[in-house]
Formats: C-alpha cells, structure tokens, sequence
C-alpha cells in the first residue's frame, strides 16, 4: 500500500513546480512587453 503522504507531498510538489514554472513564464512574458514597449517609446522620441 502506498504512503498516502508521500503520495499527497509528491502531489503537492508537482503542484508548486508547475505553479512556479508559470509564474517565471508570466514574469518573461511581462518583461518582453515591458521592453518591446519602452522599445516603442525610445523610437518615437527619435523620429520627432
């Protein structure tokens, strides 16, 4: 018979590694536009 703790701690980890996996992608995501953004900007204001 399996721990059911091991089983349910196991469950629980995967669990905080997805969630941390999306919120790194979230976090890279976010500064890509954030950049691509103040990219625009940083344009703008030379062309004027």
């Amino acid at each position: 018979m399996a721990d059911p703790i091991a089983a349910l701690s196991a469950q629980l980890a995967s669990r905080a590694s997805l969630a941390a996996a999306l919120a790194i992608g979230m976090s890279v995501i976010m500064a890509m536009v954030i950049g691509d953004v103040l990219d625009r900007e940083k344009r703008r204001h030379h062309q004027e």
